[in-house]
Formats: C-alpha cells, sequence, structure tokens
C-alpha cells in the first residue's frame, strides 16, 4: 500500500465537506488530478475521460445517494457489460481489435473573428 493510500484522513475530508462544500470540491479535484498525474503519460487522457464521466455522473444526479449508486452501476457495467472485464477474462482473443488503417485528417483552419469596439 502507497504512502498516499494509508495518509488519507476520512474524518478530515468529512468535516471539510459538511463545512464548506466548495472546498470540499476543489480539493477533491486538485487530489484527483495530482493522482492523474502520476500516472504514465499514455494512460492520463484515458483517466482524465474516465473522471470526466464521474463528474458527468455525479453533476446529472440530484443527491449523493443517487450519485453513489449511479457510479456503482456504471463500476458494474465494466465488470458485466459488452466487452467488460468478465468478457475480456473469458474470451480474451476476441477482444483484440486489428484497427483499420488510419486515414488522414482534413484539419480545417478557422480564424478568430474580429470584434468590434
Amino acid at each position: 500500500m502507497s504512502d498516499r493510500t494509508t495518509q488519507f484522513d476520512f474524518d478530515g475530508w468529512k468535516l471539510l465537506a459538511e463545512s464548506d462544500a466548495e472546498a470540499f470540491e476543489q480539493r477533491r479535484r486538485e487530489l484527483l488530478q495530482a493522482e492523474i498525474d502520476l500516472a504514465p503519460a499514455s494512460l492520463q487522457p484515458r483517466l482524465r475521460g474516465l473522471q470526466w464521466q464521474i463528474d458527468m455522473a455525479r453533476q446529472r444526479c440530484k443527491t449523493p445517494e443517487l450519485a453513489s449508486a449511479r457510479l456503482f452501476e456504471m463500476m458494474w457495467d465494466q465488470v458485466y457489460g459488452d466487452n467488460g472485464f468478465l468478457d475480456v477474462l473469458t474470451n480474451p482473443r476476441a477482444q483484440v481489435d486489428i484497427p483499420a488503417e488510419r486515414q488522414p485528417a482534413n484539419v480545417l483552419p478557422f480564424r478568430a473573428q474580429k470584434t468590434g469596439s
């Protein structure tokens, strides 16, 4: 177990959440970003995308209990859903996708519009 894990102060975080929800959210975001920054650079975009999905699911829920249930559902979808963890374990060769030959993308130039004073 890493030092980061063993130093987590649950009671301190709980007190912060109860006393200053905005400060709690700011610290939560900072801590998550710091952890993502510690991951290998090749994994960071995927981790940021996953964190974005989690944040959006939390935002759409009206209560923390509903958010918790939604995140629990998302987690189990990753285990039991199509192409989930269980599928990969039971049939790993079927999960290997051979990427189609990549086609170059057309990049469109966008110019900033001048605003009138």
